[in-house]
């Protein structure tokens, strides 16, 4: 979940592009579905503690 939001996160230096936009052009999904690892929507990304905090 984590890996989700920090990579869904745009950056700057890519354009606003998020690591895992690009990486989704390079990666197979299948590798990235095993993984558990997806886009999440902009408007929902946490990037805060409270995402794992119980």
């Amino acid at each position: 979940m984590v890996c989700s939001h920090v990579n869904s996160y745009g950056r700057p230096q890519f354009g606003g592009a998020s690591p895992l936009q690009l990486a989704s052009q390079v990666v197979p999904a299948e590798l990235l579905d095993g993984l558990s690892i997806g886009l999440v929507p902009v408007e929902e990304v946490m990037m805060k503690p409270g995402l794992i905090e119980l």
